[in-house]
């Protein structure tokens, strides 16, 4: 309203008393007049939310306190009053919001708001559907009622009673995961095998730390589905949601063995795994092998969706995601021969192995061309520095003429050249270093013996430490490498040339598989036969045991 048309009331006290209410009603926040409508109530499930002070609506959207409504989900909350900056954390999911800022990250990604953060009379109000759904609640709002429901997401598992050590957290296992393929409902358990062999609770190369969160990490198993961890070992769900099985006989059956499993360092929520059901094979029909090859996560491991077209071999050994771009993915299929027969199927066909790409998240997939004899290869290891730089492992156990090596491209897999080891020599395990992609450490097949190339290749050094394997560079100094020895876990600080043991794993035939360094220096992981998982939180000088997943599985 203009100054003439309150000049225009002047001396005329009730009429300029009027206007002066009408200006003020006016000037009011939208959220004070929707508030003297009707007040909205927040429902927890079905218990309302008591709220120190009413919901605010802003530009359709609604804020309420950042304590109450994230406590109520089970976030963990932090403020940092110097920032002005909120940090909320749940099940691998980290949200960061500033006040006043029109974006926050989530997983360390930024992700545009339609209302920031504010602060009012005293209290930190946040944006209510975008922490609640990003935290993996479900928010429903009725208008007639002027209600909003959160309810808590049903693909997260609820526990049962964890087993000693082990301490269950947001999920166990439910009817509710169970395989549709199982007309029974039912959830498997993987056959527990003794201590030795090739069937030992394995976890392969499938232990795996969130690029942005050294607390949360998963570990794929041999036939158990997938663990994740999101306060660091101590707690743990149990995801099987998606995953295929093979059903032996009636009181038996198994999921696919994992033997690679990758978390994209964009998208957290984004995780594939490289499978196999039981040795290489078809992925279409009734064989074990079908219950193989990749599978996709887009939630945080809850639920999986196997992607089979263009993989003619149910045997993928190896996975790499290219570091920038999500929709770029690589398989590494191991070669052999099928073990089973059937309709179509003969005991003894040969099934090629070779690396695959795909372009569009694992919907379809395409050979890319390896020198020869990649066809007879397995793809052990398959690593993807950058958008164009690739490393690849191929092997033939006992048959070193056919033992691909290693191969490098520099043009995201379209062109290869193989890196030539020393004379005789048979690769088993190998890293590059992520500050260096000329700096290579290899093992040798059975043999104990540990080289280094500085070079890219052109030259080697023998290095005394013996050595099976794994073998890991560290992210944060080049100079830094772990590496096993059956179940000895050896850290050294000078390149291999010297190396003291920070780990000994008991018993002895629990060997040690995979070796994870995370985003913080200070945080490693290890994993051993028998879903043995070891911390430390010192650099690698030392390790302790933060969980026996074994444990736990016979104890659901």
């Amino acid at each position: 309203m203009q100054p003439t048309v309150v000049q225009t009331v002047v001396g005329k006290r009730i009429r300029l008393a009027a206007v002066i209410a009408a200006l003020l009603l006016l000037a009011a926040p939208t959220h004070d007049l929707v508030a003297q409508e009707r007040a909205i109530e927040v429902l927890i499930g079905s218990a309302k939310l008591a709220l120190e002070v009413p919901p605010l609506i802003e530009q359709g959207r609604t804020l309420v306190p950042m304590r109450a409504i994230l406590e109520a989900v089970d976030a963990k909350v932090a403020w940092d009053a110097k920032t002005r900056t909120v940090t909320a954390s749940k099940q691998g999911i980290t949200l960061i919001l500033t006040i006043g800022n029109g974006s926050a990250l989530v997983n360390g990604k930024e992700t545009p708001l339609d209302v920031p953060a504010r602060i009012l009379e005293g209290r930190t109000l946040v944006p209510l559907r975008f922490v609640s759904e990003n935290l993996g609640e479900r928010v429903t709002w009725n208008p007639e009622t002027r209600t909003i429901s959160i309810k808590r997401d049903e693909a997260i598992l609820q526990g049962s009673t964890p087993a000693e050590g082990v301490v269950e957290g947001d999920g166990g296992g439910d009817e509710d995961d169970a395989d549709p393929e199982n007309s029974d409902g039912s959830i498997f358990k993987g056959p527990r095998v003794g201590e030795g062999g090739n069937d030992a609770d394995q976890i392969f190369r499938s232990l795996a730390v969130s690029p942005v969160d050294p607390r949360v990490l998963y570990v794929g198993s041999e036939g158990n589905g997938i663990f994740k961890s999101s306060d660091g070992g101590a707690a743990w769900n149990w995801f099987r949601k998606g995953l295929k099985t093979f059903t032996n006989d009636p009181n038996s059956g198994a999921y696919p063995e994992i033997w690679d499993l990758v978390i994209h360092p964009r998208d957290p929520d984004l995780i594939f795994i490289a499978a196999t059901g039981g040795g290489p094979g078809p992925l279409t029909g009734g064989f074990p092998s079908a219950n193989g090859g990749v599978y996709r996560s887009k939630d945080g491991g809850r639920s999986w969706v196997q992607l089979t077209q263009g993989l003619p071999n149910g045997a993928v050994g190896s996975i790499a995601v290219d570091p920038d771009d999500p929709l770029t993915v690589y398989a590494g299929l191991r070669a052999g021969r099928v073990s089973f027969s059937g309709p179509g199927i003969q005991a003894g066909w040969f099934f090629e192995g070779g690396v695959y790409q795909s372009t569009d998240g694992g919907e379809s997939w395409r050979k890319l061309p390896l020198p020869a004899p990649a066809d007879q290869n397995e793809f052990w290891e398959i690593l993807a520095l950058d958008s164009g730089t690739l490393f690849a492992l191929g092997l033939v156990y006992g048959n070193q003429p056919e033992s691909l090596g290693i191969v490098r491209s520099l043009d995201a897999g379209t062109t290869w050249t193989k890196i030539a080891g020393p004379q005789g020599i048979q690769f088993h395990y190998f890293t590059v270093s992520p500050q260096d992609a000329d700096l290579i450490y290899v093992l040798q097949r059975d043999t104990w013996k540990v080289y280094k190339s500085a070079d890219g290749g052109r030259g080697w050094q023998e290095y005394a430490n013996g050595a099976s394997g794994p073998i890991a560079a560290s992210p944060f100094d080049k100079q830094t490498v772990l590496f096993a020895a059956n179940n000895e876990l050896f850290k050294s600080t000078n390149g291999l040339v010297s190396a003291r043991k920070v780990l000994s794993v008991q018993p002895a035939a629990r060997f040690i598989m995979d070796i994870e360094f995370t985003p913080d220096p200070k945080v490693i992981y290890a994993g051993a036969r028998g879903l043995l998982i070891y911390k430390s939180i010192d650099g690698g000088e030392t390790f302790q045991p933060v969980a026996n997943l074994r444990e736990y599985i016979d104890s659901q």
